[in-house]
């Protein structure tokens, strides 16, 4: 029975990765818009798993095959696969579904990494050397930007920063959480350049009032 779990989980995450690929392709209002199967071909997933997958999918409704198909340079591009209304929703379904197994209480995390961090690397502020971890992290997500785990590094080291001064300060782990969200709201308040018109390789800052 833990086999069958197993493999039936594994063949959700497949779905899951196939589908989310081929709903980047959906553009409302368009008939459809197919990917061809070299879109979904990763270093641990090859074209005949991207193959096997899509012809699953399509069996159940939620993907179609095209023949045909062209790039937007007008180039051919020969065949592919799109996702579905039926796909689009059983997707949006999946998603609720991971959002809801990987939702956690951020300060009971902060608490936790609070304890771990201060028997494995000490009390106090640390500052020079979080940021000095902090600076090494970035030169690897720099190297290889669509390396998640290095964001998270960076994201778990920023925690480590923070619960430190909270501490140090005499403030709960919760006054972080308050932080990032009167943050976030402020910043959504404010008034910001086109990022179009922004170059991508420096940092788009806040128009400033006069």
């Amino acid at each position: 029975m833990g086999i069958l779990s197993s493999m039936r989980q594994a063949a959700d995450e497949l779905d899951f990765h196939v589908l989310a690929i081929l709903n980047m392709a959906y553009s409302p209002g368009e008939d459809w818009v197919a990917m061809h199967l070299s879109a979904l071909v990763t270093e641990h997933f090859t074209r005949d798993m991207a193959r096997a997958v899509c012809r699953s999918l399509r069996q159940r409704g939620l993907a179609e095959f095209h023949r045909g198909l062209w790039t937007e340079d007008g180039e051919p591009a020969g065949a592919g696969y799109a996702i579905t209304p039926k796909g689009r929703e059983v997707l949006a379904e999946m998603g609720k579904e991971r959002l809801a197994k990987y939702r956690f209480d951020l300060v009971e995390h902060l608490v936790r990494q609070r304890a771990f961090s201060d028997r494995t690397f000490g009390p106090g502020l640390r500052t020079e050397g979080v940021a000095d971890h902090i600076v090494k992290e970035l030169i690897e997500v720099s190297a290889d930007p669509t390396d998640l785990a290095e964001w998270v590094d960076v994201i778990i080291l920023a925690f480590d920063g923070a619960t430190r001064c909270a501490q140090h300060l005499g403030l709960p782990m919760s006054s972080i959480a308050e932080g990032i969200v009167t943050k976030q709201t402020k910043n959504e308040a404010r008034r910001w350049p086109d990022w179009r018109t922004a170059d991508p390789n420096k940092a788009i800052e806040r128009v400033r009032e006069a």
